[in-house]
């Protein structure tokens, strides 16, 4: 029972007074006293109403969702918002930060922002504080400078958090080795006193007079502070609270068997550097790296809140003199502003809040966001923390080599005197020395035993594999499983069987299948088309009347069982066989019926660059068989253009015969790709005529027309050809 002191009773009107004003100010709902609307047989209230202290009202605790934090009331913090609410109204502020939006908010909790926190917003953080509110910042993995600028504006609070994440330095309970369960990793001793703990050493906290009287002993030195306790009772609290008697041993050993500390899991989160006016009150511990570095800090605000101040503006505000007499506003606690920031949001989250003691260490820290709670001084000014080790990155370092500068001496004609050899010598030299210190030693000369081992250890357990097991891979398929004489015979001889196997009219579906697999055709459709013999028929004939496009002349001379003994098409009329000007004819004979031309396209200008005029220079290669009617050959740009890379394409064409005999007509198609990747076709018609002949090489000229996209023009090439 808490002894009530008499100038806290009031009577039925002066409660009636304080109701009045505590609705239109929540803050004195949260810093009333819980005995003053209480008779002295009253007991305190219990259980989550010890977070305020009027028993009535509850603490507003409002979580941001405008900066797209990672975690939130709906996506991971379910179990959290649902203790929250068995003590507080929780809300979602989905606008910027201002005091508008935080007048009436108790406790501001920033879980992991994944957009950049303005100074401006920082600015209202610290006069929310300095006004007396609470916030909670949760952070994350520190890598790659996340959170790096956030330090300028958490200078003011002490706190600069740095380019990391604790990992754990040996396998501990948790496969990932950034889950590190920290197991003494609390730097103030009434964290663990608030979460239940035994506490060795610690005495009670002891009343120096009014909290008011400013410094940093009146924040700091108290576990229960306005006259409450933390949310996990007073009994633990008063247990840890009570050391033993110092002529008391056996009480002592029990109470140190018993002490403990707070165990939490840290998963996925960074370390920081806390100076005053921060205090570190969580660590990394030493099973983690960086050793024993501070996860959490605690700032409380310099400016204090009196409660006397603020019900004389709000008098002043409303016109109406405050029915409170002078005395009963004199007993009213002040307060200060806080400021707790956490290295990792993860602990909160679903998955982690029910591991190890994550629900205690939530429950202590919105106990010290609430003011119910305060740090030990001796603890706060002398936190156990081990200094900032940085390693060498060898890597990095092994890719930029210094030349040394220093000057190295002569060497000597014989380099060979430079190696030191009997340091490392292996040789029997020293037997005859060793024999002779047993003797001077007066030890007795046997050889030597073998010692075996003794292992103490027990094996480690066996732990489940990580990763998935490597299988053998099947062997290849035996050479007796497949039919040789399918795999290996000729399109032609394979479809001659398929023939022969089918007669039946009733098969044509099954021939057409075959047949098309045989020639490959199936592969060039998607499924289930490849299985449709009319899918199948009609890719083939498609395929057959774009090639009578592109070679209108092309199956005039092939094709049909008489093809091969078909009389080859006559290169000249006979009225035309003297005529020198006739290609094919250049010698006076018809012997040779394949030229190869080859026209330049050069930059110089003394060639037609059409309709390549960007691609220069370029050169086509066109070999003319004039007995077969067809044109091959091949097309290059070498220089890359707006519209077309440099690249190599084939040129197919035929050579129809003139109308007058004056010359030869050729025809030929080149398709190219363009920078988008469309493809061009153009299609070239031309008549070649000899110009002169100049020992092995011929020039010819080349005129016609060429069409492509829509669009035409004129060229008139000059040739070489080629004999």
């Amino acid at each position: 029972m808490i002894p009530v002191k008499s100038e806290f009773v009031t009577t039925p009107p002066a409660r009636c007074c304080w109701l009045s004003l505590s609705l239109s100010f929540p803050f004195l709902q949260r810093d009333r006293n819980p005995t003053m609307d209480q008779s002295t047989n009253a007991q305190p209230a219990s259980g989550p109403a010890q977070f305020f202290a009027s028993g009535t009202a509850q603490p507003n605790v409002l979580f941001t969702a405008y900066k797209k934090e990672a975690l939130s009331l709906t996506r991971g913090y379910k179990l959290l918002s649902r203790k929250l609410k068995q003590f507080a109204n929780v809300d979602i502020l989905k606008e910027e930060i201002s005091a508008d939006k935080l007048s009436h908010c108790d406790v501001l909790v920033i879980a992991n922002p994944q957009e950049e926190v303005s100074a401006l917003e920082f600015a209202e953080l610290k006069s929310f504080v300095d006004k007396g509110g609470s916030v909670l910042l949760l952070l994350g993995d520190g890598h790659a400078g996340k959170y790096s600028y956030m330090n300028p504006m958490l200078a003011p609070f002490g706190v600069q958090l740095n380019e990391d994440c604790v990992v754990r330095t040996v396998l501990h309970k948790y496969l990932h080795p950034k889950e590190v369960c920290v197991t003494n990793g609390i730097t103030n001793r009434e964290i663990n006193r608030a979460a239940g703990k035994s506490v060795i050493g610690s005495l009670p906290p002891i009343s120096t007079g009014s909290a008011s009287s400013g410094g940093f002993n009146a924040s700091f030195g108290s576990s229960s502070a306005n006259g409450g306790t933390a949310l996990f009772g007073r009994k633990a609290a008063a247990a840890a609270a009570s050391p033993p008697a110092a002529s008391d041993p056996t009480a002592i050993s029990a109470a140190t068997a018993a002490s403990s500390s707070l165990c939490f899991v840290y998963p996925h989160g960074l370390t920081m550097n806390v100076q005053r006016p921060g205090v570190p009150i969580l660590s990394s511990g030493f099973m983690a790296y960086p050793l024993n570095r501070p996860i959490c800090s605690y700032y409380e605000s310099p400016t204090i809140v009196h409660p006397a101040q603020l019900i004389a503006a709000m008098a002043q505000q409303s016109g109406a003199a405050s029915q409170l007499t002078q005395h009963q506003i004199a007993g009213l606690p002040p307060r200060r502003g806080k400021m707790v920031i956490f290295g990792s949001a993860l602990p909160f989250e679903d998955t982690w809040f029910g591991k190890e003691e994550n629900e205690k260490l939530c429950t202590v820290l919105f106990d010290l966001l609430l003011h119910r709670v305060k740090l030990n001084a001796i603890d706060a000014d002398n936190p156990d923390i081990t200094d900032y080790h940085y390693l060498p990155d060898t890597a990095s370092l092994a890719d930029r080599l210094r030349v040394a500068v220093e000057e190295p001496e002569d060497l000597p004609r014989d380099f060979t005197s430079l190696f030191e050899t009997t340091s490392f010598k292996f040789d029997t030299d020293m037997i005859p020395e060793v024999v002779a210190m047993y003797e001077h030693l007066h030890l007795k000369h046997e050889p030597l035993s073998l010692i075996h081992p003794e292992f103490q250890a027990p094996l480690p357990p066996c732990l489940p594999a990580t990763f998935d097991p490597i299988h053998r891979e099947l062997p290849p398929p035996a050479l007796d499983l497949f039919d040789l004489d399918a795999e290996f015979s000729s399109e032609r001889l394979r479809l001659s069987q398929l023939t022969n196997k089918c007669s039946a009219d009733e098969d044509i579906e099954f021939f057409i299948t075959e047949a098309s697999d045989i020639m490959g055709v199936t592969k060039k459709l998607r499924s289930p088309r490849n299985k449709d013999p009319r899918a199948l028929l009609d890719f083939v004939f498609r395929q057959l009347l774009q090639y009578k496009k592109d070679n209108p002349q092309g199956l005039e001379g092939g094709g049909g069982q008489g093809s091969a003994n078909r009389a080859p098409r006559p290169l000249v009329s006979p009225a035309n066989a003297g005529n020198p000007t006739v290609p094919g004819m250049v010698d006076g004979s018809a012997n040779n019926v394949t030229r190869v031309l080859r026209i330049s396209g050069r930059t110089d200008g003394s060639s037609d660059l059409t309709p390549f005029e960007r691609n220069a220079p370029w050169l086509l290669t066109l070999h003319v068989d004039f007995a077969r009617g067809s044109v091959m050959g091949q097309l290059n740009l070498q220089q890359g253009g707006p519209t077309f890379a440099a690249q190599q394409s084939v040129v197919q064409g035929a050579c129809p015969p003139s109308a007058d005999g004056s010359g030869r007509n050729l025809e030929w198609v080149v398709t190219l790709q363009n920078l988008v990747g469309e493809h061009v076709r153009f299609l070239f018609r031309g008549t070649v005529a000899p110009m002169r002949t100049d020992g092995s090489t011929t020039q010819q000229q080349l005129t016609g027309t060429v069409e492509w996209s829509g669009q035409s023009a004129r060229f008139f090439y000059v040739t070489d050809e080629l004999s």
